[in-house]
């Protein structure tokens, strides 16, 4: 899925910016034990790509969310902080460089993702493309 969004884009991974939004093992904590967010930017490391990272509760990532994701490739919503749902997806479409939404946690709305011109892969939602 991330590497066909990116393709659609003639984006490669180990030359894209990805921010991910929540590192922190549960919503509303700081606690990054056994996140999966740790080993994603592991992964993403290894690859060479460029990774921004946001989380309310976690210390050094407590930083502006639109600021964060300013021309990524694509975002991958990994926490489903609160702060997350109040985040406007036309600001965030606004601040890619690739409109390329990936949301692991239903934060968004996919039919809003969409008209907000977010390419939107949602993780239990399926396509309807």
């Amino acid at each position: 899925m991330f590497f066909s969004a990116l393709g659609k884009y003639d984006k490669k991974l180990y030359s894209a910016k990805v921010g991910i939004l929540g590192y922190a093992y549960l919503e509303e904590s700081d606690d990054t034990r056994n996140s999966p967010s740790e080993k994603l930017v592991e992964l993403l490391a290894d690859t060479h790509a460029d990774i921004v990272i946001q989380d309310p509760f976690v210390g050094g990532y407590q930083r502006d969310v639109l600021e964060t994701i300013d021309n990524c490739d694509a975002i991958i919503v990994m926490v489903a902080h609160e702060a997350y749902f109040k985040i406007d997806l036309n600001q965030i479409k606004s601040r890619l460089a690739t409109p390329i939404l990936i949301d692991g946690r239903r934060v968004f709305d996919p039919e809003e993702a969409e008209r907000a011109g977010l390419d939107y892969f949602g993780i239990g939602y399926g396509r309807s493309k």
